[in-house]
């Protein structure tokens, strides 16, 4: 996918919720407007990797600009 970008950054503890966990993934899913990929497309590519790499405790937040 073109105009696509995911950066994922490992932290060895991190905040969440109110509480701390000991380790921890954040992922940022970029798309730039020259993409023309879908958001469903996206989310199904993205989610097929978490799948990939036995990602659990996946929290979905709301989309920013």
């Amino acid at each position: 996918m073109e105009h696509v970008r995911v950066r994922v950054h490992e932290y060895p503890q991190m905040l969440f919720r109110g509480g701390f966990h000991k380790e921890g993934f954040t992922a940022l899913l970029e798309i730039r407007p020259a993409s023309m990929a879908t958001q469903s497309e996206i989310d199904n590519v993205f989610r097929r990797l978490l799948h990939a790499i036995n990602a659990t405790n996946i929290t979905e937040i709301v989309p920013y600009d």
